[in-house]
């Protein structure tokens, strides 16, 4: 019951009301696991969170807000990795390159989201201080990793045409890029 109204607390922090233009803070319970065996009161339960940062605010300032939670509801906070949100601005040559393509490839304005989850781009970002842009098929996120999780093969196709152009015009380019 005490893993049950801490999951079911998580909703009111502060940092998940954090409002951010293209994606806020996310809270996920990825697993609640409790007890050992059947007729057997449970001695403790632990409870999996997938936090997902959003730009605008600092990972040790949500760190902070959960431990403070976990305090407060006799548990203990045990983190694995805690890393900042990155954020490319939208004026970016490399995303001003990218929006015309898929403009002029597909006839249609894309939109600027924020990705709301870890990629391998956080590692070009942290690592190497490259600007990095998550770019891929499928209409939206919301059926990411669940029992849902699909993308039409229209999609995918649409998806190498745009990568195959944005490629094209960036070894066209070659020493003259990020000029516009």
């Amino acid at each position: 019951v005490k893993a049950a109204r801490l999951a079911l607390a998580l909703d009111g922090l502060p940092c998940v009301r954090h409002a951010h233009p293209l994606v806020s803070t996310a809270v996920l319970v990825q697993e609640l696991h409790g007890g050992s065996d059947l007729h057997v009161v449970p001695d403790r339960a632990d409870v999996h969170l997938d936090v997902r940062v959003a730009p605008g605010l600092r990972a040790d300032e949500v760190l902070r807000e959960l431990t403070g939670l976990a305090a407060r509801h006799d548990a203990e906070l045990q983190p694995v990795e805690v890393v900042d949100a990155w954020e490319t601005p939208a004026d970016s040559p490399f995303v001003r390159r990218l929006r015309r393509v898929v403009s002029e490839t597909l006839g249609r304005e894309p939109a600027l989201l924020g990705f709301p989850a870890w990629t391998d781009a956080h590692n070009m970002v942290e690592l190497a201080g490259a600007e990095a842009i998550v770019f891929g098929p499928g209409p939206r996120l919301a059926t990411a990793h669940s029992p849902g999780d699909h993308i039409e093969s229209a999609e995918i196709v649409r998806c190498a045409l745009v990568i195959r152009r944005l490629a094209w015009d960036l070894w066209r380019l070659g020493d003259d890029w990020p000029g516009e």
